[in-house]
């Protein structure tokens, strides 16, 4: 069996957990839409609480990024 460094772990998980939150959201908004009417989901979009989802997935994004830009700076 390939030996995993202590690091790639913890990346992995990071990167599940934020495929698994993106698909539950996914799956939240397409639920939504066909139970309260897809004038309802485009109207969330532009409300408050879609800008507070907005910028969590901006800061995961970062998140992953930094990870990924270290990742390759340790490597040079």
């Amino acid at each position: 069996m390939a030996q995993v460094s202590k690091y790639k772990k913890p990346k992995i998980f990071i990167l599940t957990v934020g495929v698994a939150i993106i698909i539950g959201i996914i799956a939240f908004v397409l639920a939504y839409g066909i139970g309260q009417g897809w004038d309802v989901v485009a109207a969330w979009f532009g409300s408050r609480y879609a800008f507070l989802l907005y910028v969590g997935l901006g800061l995961y994004g970062l998140l992953v990024a930094f990870i990924f830009v270290m990742d390759w700076y340790k490597k040079l």
